[in-house]
């Protein structure tokens, strides 16, 4: 990994994916897991959209 750029996302690529990889092997989040199981099944949306709207305007903020 060394010298190698790793993209960061909130649900797909976070810091709990990186280490868990480093440890098992094998990339997984299991909070970002339950938080998309709750935002589909409609449980905590109001909070689901409130993170992906605050997720969206870094990636806004960044890309600037």
């Amino acid at each position: 990994m060394r010298g190698r750029t790793i993209k960061y996302d909130l649900l797909g690529s976070n810091s709990e994916h990186f280490v868990t990889f480093l440890r098992y092997g094998e990339s997984e989040s299991k909070q970002a897991d339950d938080f998309l199981k709750d935002l589909l099944t409609g449980s905590g949306l109001f909070g689901g959209l409130a993170a992906v709207s605050a997720s969206a305007a870094v990636a806004i903020k960044r890309s600037k």
